[in-house]
């Protein structure tokens, strides 16, 4: 049985008012109550972004899927929708949710949303469309900026580091930028703006450790090298089932020719990512510098069984005996 109107609209604004106090949980159980008594798109879509801010993912999809159905124009359920499908990897359904939403009503963050979306495809020049066209309605969205500089690192890597200024111009306090801002300074030299950007990063989000990893590369790189084992060993720390940052302080170790330190991390890297195709190389790159030459070869083929065109494994093994 329907709520009476007026018994409905007190509900609902009970319901607002302890979600603008934070008391999501009072407030979902509401929306609940008012979505089971009355079919309502905006009810639902209430009920599923409270759902959502508690965790509960499931709830919230469901609640979505029922406004869409019963109001095919509800714009904001599209797109959270294809945020939740997102987190989830599901990014086939995300990019249709998100063109869905784009076609009701055109906004920076769907666009960008798509972007990422299509950049996890593989559809590079969609995704550069997408993410150019978040720039142009709102010249101020940095999240646009931040996903083109990644996205062109390697196609256009001049225009990289002004992507992620103009990120960075925008929001000073974005840590992501600033660190990749940093990491691509670091490739070309190691200097105080590479540095500064690292640190600026580190700071702002201090338990990122990709921040740590790439700090402890200019460092190694600068030839600062306890600096740079603090900075790895830090990133471990925050990261333990993680091998980069271990197979990061076993090549340390291997530079100083300290091998019986270096050989263990390396089997501590593989341990944790058997699959690693990395941590696989450098371990047999590591024993041929020792000499030994047959061990070597085990972990460079195993290197190149993971992956077939890897470059530097295969040159490796070809000039190793054995």
């Amino acid at each position: 049985m329907n709520l009476p109107n007026h018994r409905h609209e007190d509900r609902f604004a009970l319901a607002e008012a302890l979600e603008e106090r934070g008391e999501h949980a009072k407030a979902l159980q509401i929306w609940r109550k008012l979505a089971l008594d009355k079919a309502d798109p905006e009810i639902l879509l209430r009920q599923a972004q409270s759902a959502e801010k508690l965790g509960y993912l499931e709830e919230a999809e469901e609640a979505y899927r029922a406004a869409i159905h019963l109001d095919g124009s509800l714009s904001p359920a599209y797109l959270a929708l294809g945020s939740i499908l997102m987190d989830r990897g599901d990014f086939e359904g995300a990019t249709k949710l998100l063109s869905s939403s784009l076609t009701l009503e055109k906004s920076p963050i769907a666009y960008t949303m798509l972007g990422v979306a299509l950049i996890s495809l593989g559809r590079t020049e969609e995704a550069i469309e997408s993410l150019t066209a978040a720039t142009k309605i709102d010249p101020s969205y940095e999240e646009a900026y931040f996903n083109l500089a990644l996205l062109k690192q390697k196609s256009d890597p001049d225009s990289a580091p002004v992507l992620l200024n103009k990120a960075i111009e925008r929001d000073p306090d974005y840590a992501d930028a600033h660190r990749e801002l940093g990491w691509l300074l670091n490739e070309k030299e190691p200097g105080a703006l590479a540095e500064y950007h690292l640190r600026r990063a580190i700071e702002l989000k201090p338990n990122d450790s990709w921040g740590r990893i790439y700090l402890g590369n200019l460092l190694f790189k600068r030839g600062d090298i306890s600096s740079a084992i603090a900075e790895f060993k830090m990133a471990i720390t925050m990261a333990p089932g993680w091998a980069l940052p271990i197979y990061s302080l076993a090549n340390i170790f291997e530079s100083q020719e300290l091998w019986e330190k270096a050989e263990e991390l390396y089997k501590e890297a593989l341990i944790l990512e058997p699959g690693n195709a990395i941590a696989h190389m450098n371990f047999g790159r590591m024993l041929k510098k020792r000499g030994d030459l047959a061990r070597a070869v085990v972990q460079l083929r195993a290197a190149l069984e993971i992956d077939p065109n890897y470059r530097e494994a295969a040159q490796l093994l070809a000039d190793t005996p054995g």
